[in-house]
């Protein structure tokens, strides 16, 4: 089975007030990190943002050809970019996220039949701390050309395991407040 890593780079921040993916976590760019992450369980890893703002952290990366899309349109990116079977696909603000979760993940893909193995908290599904087989390109283009871009509404509507997922992995940082928070905890 072949697989493909991808880390989301190209959201705004907006709440943040500056670029989540570049934001210093333990010694390096938070992305950087997570890139690493994802390629210890994939065996690959490419980020989907801007290659203009990202070039430095010395990554491959694609742009994104559907912009003001939310994270859907980065996965109908990872989707054609790879040719791979599986594709892992996770945002960018996850400090505390473990190799040992995406590696389950992956794990779970290999025996799933369907189409989707999406991390699960008490919270709920978490779509943007998953794996998306290929077959899942036609479903996603459907839904951009439509203007359905809710990562949750695909996940329920895919053929979807869930992978149990610690809370605090899967905490996003959104706010300055939560990334002080997350550096602290």
């Amino acid at each position: 089975m072949r697989w493909a890593g991808f880390v989301l780079v190209g959201g705004r921040s907006t709440r943040m007030g500056r670029d989540k993916a570049l934001l210093a976590y333990n010694g390096m760019p938070l992305a950087g990190h997570l890139a690493a992450l994802v390629r210890q369980a994939a065996g690959s890893v490419t980020l989907i943002g801007s290659p203009a703002l990202y070039s430095e952290l010395d990554l491959p990366i694609v742009d994104d050809w559907w912009p003001n899309c939310g994270p859907l349109g980065g996965l109908h990116r990872a989707l054609v970019s790879a040719k791979a079977d599986w594709n892992l696909l996770i945002a960018c603000d996850l400090p505390h996220l473990s190799s040992e979760l995406l590696s389950g993940i992956v794990d779970r893909a290999g025996q799933h039949s369907g189409n989707c193995v999406a991390a699960m908290t008490s919270a709920g599904v978490q779509p943007l701390c998953a794996a998306y087989r290929s077959t899942c390109l036609a479903e996603v283009t459907r839904r951009l050309a439509a203007k359905r871009f809710k990562m949750r509404e695909l996940v329920d509507d895919l053929d979807t395991a869930f992978y149990p997922a610690p809370d605090r992995q899967l905490l996003n940082t959104n706010t300055p407040e939560q990334w002080t928070a997350a550096k602290g905890a």
